[in-house]
């Protein structure tokens, strides 16, 4: 199946799931744990294909970069470049993310509904969802609550006596965890801090493979990806055996999407049994989040620092990137865009064919700036929608990870989905919640591929002024575009 007719097919596919498993989950939850079984066979593909593609897609990375004591001046300033137009991006997104909080929901019960529901005799399942803002496990506690009361035929009063005693306990806890959260943490010390990341990420490689920890197989996939590009002929050969492996795991993520669809409805059937069709707007709030970061980006950040420092106006940058965006919006596709970026950078931009012939290829494997974005958005909000609370370390650990799963991801399609695992792997959130994004991940995918290129063009033209006094010594002298 063709990269067009396989994108084609995941997401009229994810369209379909979207209707019908909303549409089941909703008049028919009782027909949840019949279908949740899909979901659970489609998380645990990517459970299990996480650790083999953090490893491979760093390593591929690396040997895009070539021998590392070769990158000179213009390979460094690329790369610190990349690095940290990246962070601001990640930067972006978690402040969005936890001003907006896309996932929070404000509970819409209260004492009177449920009472009313009782005595109307309405399911459990309408009892149960009239609480949205209730956790996981509290929405398990009142389910365990009501069933009991109704197995042991409990008269109505004592029944709303029973009830109400739940929730006002339930009332105390959040009002104590309200006001301990009030108090002042002290945060950790920087050694106690340095020190707790270094344990995670300096362990045995085979012993983070085997226990998901995704810091420490990045940690050691640079190293090794480092030490290989300088070993010549051997290293070449070891990378480039690593990239056949990486294509063949490619190939097994094709078809773990193929299942995509089946995955998406059986989640999407038990998510809307247990919460109600208001998830949608959740997801909704979140898309709305992810595209205001994309815009922030792609609108203020990076047309700003082209103008600063190269003196490239924002009408003149999008005039000369349009025919860009517009393949980048469409495609979905960095590596597919790559050819059209490098002649616009070139010929409407004024870009030296010896700078946009190193960095743009680069940018295209390392430079994700909107793939960044959209994995810390996704990360926070599932965290927000499970009810995990992020500290500053989590959430410092969700940045570099997301800047790393970024680097990662190869530019075609749907490739930010795959390497969100990553990022939630990282932090300890479950990878269901994978599912319940690929509902609006196509519209996204194609808004950060457009944010991708466009950080890819403002690097060419800002490595343009910064190489001028490079060129000569790191490139070929013979070139006859001359950098103005």
């Amino acid at each position: 199946m063709s990269d067009a007719v396989n994108a084609r097919y995941l997401t009229s596919g994810i369209v379909i799931a979207l209707i019908f498993g909303t549409l089941v989950g909703w008049l028919t939850p009782g027909a949840a744990p019949y279908v949740s079984w899909l979901g659970q066979i489609f998380k645990l593909s990517l459970a299990m294909i996480v650790m083999p593609l953090v490893l491979t897609s760093i390593l591929d990375g690396m040997n895009s970069v070539g021998d590392v004591r070769r990158l000179g001046k213009i390979g460094g300033k690329t790369l610190v470049y990349y690095i940290g137009t990246t962070l601001i991006a990640v930067t972006i997104g978690l402040s969005l993310v936890s001003q907006i909080q896309p996932g929070v929901r404000e509970a819409k019960g209260d004492h009177k509904t449920a009472v009313s529901a009782l005595e109307a005799n309405a399911p459990l399942d309408e009892t149960v969802n009239r609480f949205q803002g209730l956790s996981a496990a509290e929405r398990t506690g009142l389910t365990d609550v009501l069933r009991r009361l109704q197995e042991q035929s409990t008269p109505l009063p004592q029944q709303k006596d029973a009830l109400l005693r739940w929730l006002g306990a339930l009332d105390m806890r959040a009002r104590a965890e309200r006001a301990e959260s009030t108090q002042p943490v002290d945060p950790p010390s920087a050694g106690t801090f340095l020190r707790k990341q270094l344990d995670k990420a300096l362990v045995n490689p085979f012993q983070a493979l085997a226990s998901n920890n995704v810091l420490a197989v990045i940690v050691f996939a640079i190293l090794l990806g480092g030490a290989l590009t300088t070993l010549g002929r051997q290293g070449r050969e070891a990378l480039a055996l690593n990239r056949t492996i990486n294509q063949a795991i490619g190939k097994i993520v094709g078809l773990i999407m193929l299942f995509a669809p089946f995955g998406v409805f059986g989640l999407l059937v038990d998510v809307v049994a247990a919460t109600g069709p208001e998830v949608f707007q959740d997801l909704g709030k979140y898309a709305v989040c992810v595209v205001l970061g994309l815009a922030l980006h792609v609108g203020v950040v990076l047309p700003g620092i082209a103008w600063v420092v190269t003196g490239v106006s924002p009408l003149r940058l999008f005039g000369g990137l349009g025919e860009a965006l517009s393949i980048a919006f469409s495609t979905s596709s960095s590596n597919a865009t790559l050819p059209v970026t490098m002649k616009c950078v070139e010929e409407n931009l004024g870009v030296d064919k010896r700078v946009s012939g190193f960095v743009l290829p680069l940018g295209a494997t390392v430079n994700m700036d909107g793939t960044a974005l959209y994995e810390a958005v996704a990360a926070v909000f599932i965290a927000q929608l499970y009810g995990v609370a992020l500290d500053l370390p989590g959430q410092l650990m969700v940045a570099v990870t997301a800047v790393l799963a970024a680097v990662g991801a190869a530019g075609i399609p749907a490739a930010g989905t795959v390497t969100m695992a990553m990022v939630l792997a990282a932090v300890g959130l479950p990878l269901e919640g994978i599912g319940l994004l690929l509902a609006v991940d196509r519209p996204l995918d194609m808004c950060r591929t457009a944010t991708n290129v466009t950080g890819d063009g403002v690097g060419a033209l800002v490595l343009n002024r910064w190489a001028k006094a490079d060129l000569h010594g790191e490139f070929d002298d013979d070139a006859d575009t001359v950098v103005k």
